[in-house]
């Protein structure tokens, strides 16, 4: 809907460059606050919901660099794209000589087995 809106609101005014920087700069911003890639997968009922939390925030300026060059260390195929994750299965029992550490069970129906994993959530 906001989405929607602000194109509304530009088509209206097409000479003003500085709105829709300003337009574009708080859609980012509200896609880094809740975690998504656009503002379509957040629901309206959501909006304005997230707390700041205490401290500083800590700019990352260039972090797409930092991660393409992260990527670029791994082996391909390392990081798997399209996976939504519905289960982590953390093997306790150390006494097996196959022990993995953990598996990831994945919507698709693929399941990765791995000594450690990186979780990551929005704050």
């Amino acid at each position: 809907y906001m989405c929607k809106r602000q194109k509304q609101f530009l088509e209206q005014r097409p000479d003003c460059v500085l709105m829709q920087r300003i337009f574009a700069w708080r859609e980012r911003m509200e896609q880094l606050t809740v975690g998504c890639g656009s503002l379509k997968e957040v629901s309206v009922s959501a909006w304005g919901c997230y707390e700041e939390l205490d401290g500083d925030d800590v700019p990352l300026i260039e972090f797409h660099a930092i991660v393409r060059h992260l990527l670029g260390q791994l082996t391909e195929g390392t990081v798997k794209y399209g996976h939504e994750v519905c289960q982590v299965v953390w093997n306790t029992c150390a006494e097996k000589p196959d022990n993995e550490g953990c598996r990831v069970v994945c919507s698709n129906g693929t399941v990765h087995s791995a000594q450690s994993i990186i979780v990551t959530t929005p704050l």
